[in-house]
């Protein structure tokens, strides 16, 4: 959410949420979660976990998930575009394309997972950006 809100218009007025395919709603992130976070000072204590939901895909533009997995439970259960579904590392020149999901496992996995993310962040807002602001 950050290094959108920190492109220019119209790219800083998209919205970006987090809805898990296993999530329950409101649970609250787990311990390695909000350390490994806190670590990149961000706070993520008040945060509650969401569903993904058939409204959620409605509204999405784009829905990037961590691993082809992921990815694949949503083409299945979801009335989705499979064209606006996209791992968060499609857009790197990376062969292994997917995050493992730290879920339940150490901070070290959660510090991965946080460090996998945050690298494949400018080739998402890159993608972002070549799909909504290259004249059609």
């Amino acid at each position: 959410m950050h290094a959108i809100k920190a492109q220019e218009q119209p790219i800083c007025f998209l919205k970006a949420i987090s809805a898990g395919i296993s999530a329950f709603d409101g649970s609250p992130p787990s311990p390695n979660a909000v350390k490994a976070l806190t670590d990149c000072g961000l706070d993520i204590s008040g945060h509650r976990s969401r569903s993904l939901s058939q409204k959620i895909v409605d509204q999405s533009i784009a829905i990037f998930c961590m691993t082809n997995v992921h990815r694949r439970v949503i083409l299945q259960e979801f009335n989705v575009d499979a064209d606006n579904v996209h791992l968060l590392r499609d857009f790197m020149p990376i062969k292994d394309k997917d995050i493992p999901d730290p879920f339940g496992q150490s901070l070290e996995a959660y510090k991965v997972c946080r460090d996998n993310i945050v690298e494949a962040i400018p080739s998402v807002i890159n993608f972002l950006k070549n799909k909504f602001l290259q004249p059609k």
